[in-house]
């Protein structure tokens, strides 16, 4: 992920990825789009914001980091993410997640 995020008020922004954990599929300097509130599917690439560690600086809006992952599996308690380099699928706690967004594929951009 980079911090050169660009947002619109429709909820869609673009990000680099940084990194090459997801290697080919988004490989490192790939941008790619995001929506927040689109529905997620197992198999969807998502971007996973993490609460701050502080709870009083827990906004709610305020991320200690961002996480450019495949989903696995989500349940109440935890959402399971895959990477590709290397090879891992990994838990991350729903306390920690401040949010999920879904990564759009070239097809819905351009349609």
């Amino acid at each position: 992920w980079s911090s050169d995020v660009c947002s619109s008020d429709l909820g869609v922004y673009a990000l680099h990825v940084q990194g090459s954990s997801m290697h080919p599929a988004l490989p490192d300097g790939e941008m790619i789009v995001a929506a927040k509130d689109m529905p997620l599917s197992i198999g969807d690439n998502v971007v996973v914001f993490l609460r701050t560690d502080d709870p009083e600086m827990d906004d709610g809006e305020t991320s200690r980091g961002v996480l450019v992952k495949e989903l696995v599996r989500r349940s109440a308690s935890y959402v399971e993410l895959r990477q590709y380099q290397p090879a891992k699928d990994f838990r991350v706690d729903m306390r920690e997640v401040l949010r999920i967004d879904r990564v759009l594929t070239r097809r819905e951009m351009l349609s």
